[in-house]
């Protein structure tokens, strides 16, 4: 037992060493604030029809339609898009921008997966109004060359490390885990730290917007409208933010990037100073 010390000591030191964190400065919004808007949104969801759009098919004319849309709007953010992504990686960026509109998928959903950005069909549908589409993608994008997936990959790996060696200490005192410790730990990197990379991308996202010119006061109304889609995302906290959250932090930023386009300076994120 006189070596559980030292060992933890070792596994927290690993953990957080190999842990990633966003590297802009996202506006703070107090509990209050949050509070203010879950009721805004809770008598949204409760007061009118449920929005549903699972297990929805789209005919090819529809899909043609949809891709052309989406296209747009990419075409209209991509130059402004590009050029945040070389200003806060540097030429080492990956600022390729491959957006493809998925053949099938359920529910609303759009993703990056470290090569390309794929957005369903029913997302286009949802997001019919055009700054909504382009904070979505826009959104992805960042997820794209900010690097957040392999970033959650790595945290993902460390957890699953530490709570590794704390299955070994407890086999070591003839305790069996059957490899539990690791996958909470794994879950706990998770949970840890997408939130906050889901804040970034939300953050970073709306910069790209105003600097390619879309009406950046609408983007915040995306996560009311969600709010009825999902009302379960009013209340629970998990890889992803909750839709208060989120609106209360868009509008934070959109006052943020009106401020500094008065006092005319540069449109580019706040980010942590390096250490």
């Amino acid at each position: 037992m006189r070596f559980m010390p030292r060992l933890f000591v070792t596994a927290a030191l690993l953990f957080v060493a190999g842990c990633s964190q966003p590297t802009a400065m996202t506006p703070q919004v107090s509990a209050a604030e949050i509070e203010a808007e879950r009721r805004n949104q809770q008598q949204l969801a409760h007061g009118t029809v449920k929005l549903n759009y699972d297990d929805i098919s789209y005919g090819k004319r529809e899909k043609i339609a949809m891709q052309k849309h989406l296209q747009n709007v990419v075409d209209k953010m991509a130059p402004e898009a590009a050029n945040m992504c070389r200003e806060l990686q540097g030429p080492e960026g990956n600022c390729n921008m491959y957006v493809e509109l998925s053949d099938d998928g359920e529910g609303i959903n759009a993703y990056a997966d470290g090569t390309k950005i794929v957005i369903f069909p029913t997302m286009v549908d949802f997001a019919k109004n055009e700054t909504h589409l382009a904070l979505v993608v826009a959104h992805e994008y960042t997820h794209h060359f900010m690097r957040h997936v392999q970033s959650s990959q790595g945290n993902v790996l460390a957890g699953a490390l530490l709570g590794t060696l704390a299955d070994a200490l407890a086999a070591s005192q003839g305790v069996g885990t059957q490899g539990q410790f690791g996958n909470m730990g794994a879950q706990a990197a998770l949970l840890s730290y997408s939130p906050s990379f889901e804040h970034e991308a939300d953050y970073i996202a709306l910069y790209i917007l105003a600097r390619a010119g879309f009406p950046i006061e609408e983007a915040p109304e995306f996560w009311r409208q969600m709010a009825r889609y999902n009302p379960e995302g009013i209340y629970n906290r998990t890889t992803h933010p909750t839709t208060p959250e989120r609106f209360a932090s868009l509008e934070k930023t959109v006052r943020e990037i009106r401020t500094k386009q008065k006092n005319g300076e540069r449109l580019l994120p706040n980010l942590k100073p390096k250490s």
